[in-house]
């Protein structure tokens, strides 16, 4: 989990869409703390532009 995080938390794009798709491996959609921190490593502006495009 703590690579997917530093990858959530890195400066491109590239980087953020990765832990997106390797935390889509590694948690549960019921553990609430994972997705908080995916959540939180992210954050909202990449998720929103992600969804705009």
């Amino acid at each position: 989990m703590d690579d997917c995080l530093k990858l959530l938390k890195g400066e491109k794009d590239e980087q953020k869409f990765a832990g997106l798709l390797l935390a889509t491996r590694l948690c549960q959609g019921n553990d609430d703390a994972s997705v908080r921190k995916i959540y939180d490593a992210v954050g909202f502006s990449f998720l929103n532009r992600l969804l705009r495009t």
